[in-house]
């Protein structure tokens, strides 16, 4: 019987130190109200496929059940949750905060590398409409990430509606619209003017759709969007600016960079966006917004906001910096002679809280 330190990080370890996290999340979230929901594996495709968008839909799985039934299988969790959570909703009991810890299924994209699945941890506001309930969900994702230990994070904020409610004051084209909300997206300022012309849109209003393409918008840019002469626009820009009042307060408004380009992550996103993001490489750690819409799909209209914590992104950054203290592993080789009495030595090790191996003699290792 012989001790074994610690070697470095494996695939055990990283699943443990997942595992541990994973943990830790859930127990955050329960000390702020949120409750672990069970959300289902299978979800049916005819019910969640318009709720979920077509830039979701081209990312998750489908198949047919043995009954020839369609079903997604678990990806983006905040649609599967809204439509567990609708089944008998009572609004007596709004406001809703859910919280999940899931592995999902579905292709994301992360620059050169696919995913197929990953593990996400989240939490859903439902029943609360308006800056108090976008700034709690903000809130307690810095809670959850700062408790989780990181500490070197920026939050990347924005507002579907800033630039979509200009592109759909000035655009009555489907196609022109799309066209336009993909230029945004690339931040595209060549394209952006391209698809003006295209559609008639005056000078100022390009111009205004242009700016929000900088890279590096500030508040001047934000202050000048609440006179906007449309008026879903300048609300937007004004609740942004309430919102950065705020995380002023909370003093963490100089780890905010504004998005002003932003026309939904999500296409289900309805109000303020958000990502964060940690090290110097900007490792997306997670990302939320306001999705008033979504739960009118399934008969209970209720607005919602949530955030979804990459874990797997997390674990991955975190692993690269101490992890948490493992005990040393005692090795244990239970003998011919008398396996029992080392056997129950094992046993009282682990009743004591040790860290436990039997290993058993292997003739082809020490023969080779």
């Amino acid at each position: 019987m012989h001790s074994n330190p610690a070697t470095g990080p494996s695939r055990a370890a990283t699943v443990r130190l997942r595992r541990h996290m994973v943990n830790q999340a859930l127990q955050i979230l329960d000390g702020w109200g949120y409750d672990e929901a069970d959300v289902p594996l299978l979800s049916p495709y005819e019910q969640l496929r318009g709720a979920v968008g077509n830039d979701v839909d081209r990312e998750l799985f489908r198949f047919v059940d043995r009954s020839g039934e369609l079903l997604y299988l678990r990806g983006d969790i905040t649609p599967t949750l809204a439509w567990k959570a609708s089944q008998g909703l009572d609004a007596a009991r709004l406001p809703l905060r859910l919280s999940y810890a899931n592995r999902v299924a579905r292709v994301q994209r992360d620059f050169a590398r696919e995913e197929l699945e990953s593990f996400a941890v989240g939490f859903e506001l439902v029943g609360v409409e308006g800056r108090v309930a976008d700034l709690e969900v903000l809130t307690v994702a810095i809670d959850l990430l700062e408790s989780l230990g990181v500490a070197d994070y920026d939050i990347q904020l924005g507002h579907v509606r800033l630039a979509g409610g200009l592109i759909d004051a000035h655009l009555s084209s489907r196609e022109l619209r799309d066209d336009m909300q993909q230029a945004m997206v690339r931040r595209d300022a060549w394209c952006v003017g391209r698809v003006c012309e295209q559609g008639g849109i005056d000078a100022d209003v390009r111009r205004t759709l242009e700016t929000l393409c900088r890279m590096n918008p500030g508040v001047a840019e934000l202050e000048e969007l609440t006179r906007n002469r449309v008026v879903e626009t300048a609300q937007a820009a004004g609740h942004l600016k309430s919102l950065l009042q705020d995380l002023s307060v909370l003093q963490v408004a100089d780890r905010v960079r504004l998005d002003l380009s932003a026309v939904g992550e999500r296409s289900y996103y309805t109000g303020i966006q958000f990502r964060i993001s940690a090290d110097s490489w900007g490792t997306v750690l997670g990302s939320g917004g306001r999705y008033d819409d979504l739960y009118g799909h399934f008969g209970a209209a209720q607005p919602a906001v949530g955030f979804g914590l990459r874990m797997d992104h997390l674990v991955r950054l975190m692993s690269r910096h101490a992890q948490p203290a493992t005990a040393p592993m005692i090795d244990v080789m239970p003998s011919d002679d008398s396996p029992a009495t080392d056997l129950n030595f094992a046993r009282q090790a682990r009743r004591a809280g040790e860290r436990v191996t039997l290993r058993y003699r292997n003739p082809e290792r020490e023969n080779g």
